[in-house]
């Protein structure tokens, strides 16, 4: 028996990430976790893009704003810096049987030791 690969879309709402989704959930063997900012999206057609989703099958994250990864140049270390409107959308999405799932993939990719922290924002400065 085939066990269905899990894969999670950021911008899902996008002009990109919804093209990919869409492509994902048509192949059918996929589980797809699509991350958006809210699900009760004010923007008419990100409300109607994330309705489709839900309806071909995807499960729809809620609450992730962005991600950077950075790479040490030695290639030894990775920092994973990623905001969430709330903690409690952190929360679900860490305690969601999908959501664990991809966390445990992502600590195999060769990564020795991983540390977790939750921090508040202070002060953004731009330039």
């Amino acid at each position: 028996m085939t066990t269905k690969s899990t894969v999670l879309v950021v911008s899902s709402t996008g002009m990109l990430g919804s093209k990919i989704v869409a492509a994902l959930l048509d192949k059918g063997n996929i589980n797809v976790l699509a991350m958006v900012r809210s699900s009760n999206d004010s923007n008419e057609e990100n409300r109607q893009k994330i309705d489709e989703m839900k309806a071909k099958g995807a499960v729809i994250v809620e609450g992730f704003i962005s991600a950077s990864y950075h790479k040490s140049l030695d290639g030894t270390k990775v920092v994973n810096y990623a905001q969430w409107k709330s903690q409690a959308d952190w929360q679900a999405f860490t305690q969601d049987p999908q959501g664990a799932a991809l966390g445990e993939k992502i600590k195999q990719v060769g990564i020795k030791a991983s540390e977790a922290s939750s921090y508040q924002v202070q002060r953004v400065i731009e330039a």
